[in-house]
C-alpha cells in the first residue's frame, strides 16, 4: 500500500508569465512545503502564506532558464536539470545556486535525472551523450552511451529497478 497525497493547485497560470501554453516541465515540494515549478520560462516557488507563484530570478542563479526536471534529495537540497546549463542544485537555505556542467556543451541538456543516495552518484540522462554518472563526492563523471550498450543515446527517464539496477 502506497500513500499518496495530492494537492490540487487551484491558481492560474498565466500568472507564470507570458507563456501561452501554460507548459509545466516538473514540480516538487520542498521540506518547508513549498511547491517548486520547473518551466520553460523558468523556476517559480509557490508558497500557499502568500497564495502567488513567485519566479526564480534565473539568469542571476541558474545556468538555463529552461529547466527540466526538480527533486529534493535526503538532505533538503533542491535540484534543477536544464536544457542547455547542465545541473544545478542549492541548499534552499543559502538561496544561491551550484552548478554542474560539463565541458561538450551538448551533454548539458539533461532530460532525465536520478539521484542514488547510497551510492552517492547522480545519473542523468542527456539530449545525445547517453547517461552521465557522476560522483558527488570525487565530482568526477563519466558518459555510458550507445558505444558502452545502450540503445539510444536519448534518454528520458531514470530508475532502479528491484534488483537495485539503473
Amino acid at each position: 500500500v502506497v500513500n499518496v497525497e495530492f494537492v490540487q493547485f487551484k491558481q492560474d497560470l498565466k500568472v507564470l508569465g507570458d507563456y501561452s501554453n501554460n507548459y509545466i516541465t516538473s514540480i516538487v515540494r520542498s521540506e518547508d512545503q513549498s511547491i517548486w515549478i520547473g518551466t520553460p520560462i523558468g523556476l517559480f516557488r509557490y508558497q500557499n502564506s502568500s497564495g502567488k507563484p513567485e519566479m526564480i530570478n534565473c539568469s542571476a542563479t541558474l545556468s538555463s532558464i529552461h529547466t527540466n526536471r526538480l527533486f529534493t534529495d535526503n538532505s533538503g537540497n533542491l535540484w534543477v536539470s536544464t536544457f542547455g546549463g547542465g545541473v544545478n542544485f542549492t541548499d534552499l537555505s543559502a538561496k544561491s545556486f551550484n552548478k554542474i556542467q560539463f565541458a561538450d556543451q551538448s551533454a548539458n541538456y539533461i532530460r532525465a535525472i536520478y539521484n542514488d543516495s547510497e551510492a552517492d552518484k547522480l545519473y542523468l540522462g542527456t539530449r545525445t551523450k547517453g547517461l552521465v554518472v557522476y560522483n558527488l563526492n570525487t565530482k568526477q563523471y563519466r558518459f555510458i552511451t550507445t558505444q558502452d550498450g545502450l540503445s539510444s543515446n536519448y534518454i528520458r527517464s531514470i530508475t532502479k529497478d528491484k534488483k537495485g539496477l539503473i
